[in-house]
């Protein structure tokens, strides 16, 4: 787990980054291959879609990340990305959570192998991406980290309301984190 102030900048971003994907992969401890699939809100995600789409988004970002400051090889074929990005938000009928899982620690591994490897200064590639109003050929790898912290941030959330729907569990009960809200000082 993540402590704060550790140490620098790249401690801060990997731990946090760390903490997200932790949080997200026990949001789907102890579900059946149904309840990965079920979708609990009007969106059309479910938390096995989410944890392929996150497990996506993680490999891309390891791959650009690693051919930096040049575009990746999976960059290359913009309509091929772009279906296999459409496609990752759902498990297909032939994948298994435990399939998924396996995927996601994966890319996982790949990408903090990589990150540790970088400068926080340092030019890489990022595809144009229009619906964002983003179109930076060359960003830094600390926007990049900082974007896919967000990204997996906000996923996470996803992963948390779904899960709470389902059977009343939040990532921070399944992590087995405890909170209690303050007391009320009085004077």
């Amino acid at each position: 787990m993540f402590l704060p102030g550790v140490t620098d900048e790249l401690d801060t971003y990997l731990g946090t980054l760390d903490d997200e994907l932790r949080g997200l992969r026990a949001t789907v401890s102890g579900l059946t291959e149904q309840q990965v699939r079920e979708r609990t809100t009007r969106s059309a995600l479910s938390l096995g879609g989410i944890l392929k789409h996150v497990t996506f988004g993680v490999r891309m970002w390891a791959a650009r990340l690693a051919a930096a400051p040049n575009r990746c090889a999976e960059d290359e074929d913009f309509d091929a990305r772009i279906q296999e990005w459409t496609d990752s938000f759902a498990l297909g009928p032939d994948e298994t959570l435990e399939g998924a899982l396996t995927a996601y620690d994966e890319a996982i591994d790949s990408l903090f192998a990589v990150l540790r490897t970088h400068d926080f200064g340092k030019p890489m590639y990022y595809p144009p991406q229009p619906w964002f109003g983003l179109d930076a050929s060359q960003i830094s790898v600390r926007w990049g980290v900082a974007h896919l912290l967000a990204e997996v941030a906000h996923h996470a959330g996803h992963a948390d309301i779904i899960r709470e729907q389902l059977d009343g569990a939040t990532t921070e009960s399944l992590a087995g984190i405890t909170w209690e809200p303050p007391t009320e000082q009085q004077p």
